[in-house]
């Protein structure tokens, strides 16, 4: 079946990452868990962090990532209106 409707397309890490990434990843991954220490709060320390991870991925995705294209979500009020134009249909 091919799908019919709008689209969503955006850059996606490949699986498996390769293993110079993937060690990036734990290692901004730990220093965001180091970060946060015992507090709820978050901490300036645990912001940059993640700041840093955030950076990171965006980046990973610009030099290395994959496109991919999947049907977009229909809302639940566009869900019950499809519903109403195919309930005739038969």
């Amino acid at each position: 079946m091919t799908p019919t409707g709008p689209s969503i397309t955006y850059k996606a890490l490949p699986f498996p990452l390769p293993p110079a990434e993937r060690e990036l990843l734990k290692r901004l991954s730990s220093e965001i868990y180091d970060a946060k220490g015992k507090t709820y709060a978050e901490a300036p320390a645990e912001r940059e962090a993640r700041q840093a991870l955030d950076i990171a991925t965006l980046q990973m995705r610009e030099r290395i990532g994959v496109e991919v294209i999947r049907p977009s979500f229909l809302l639940a009020g566009d869900l019950r209106t499809n519903f109403r134009k195919t309930e005739g249909a038969g």
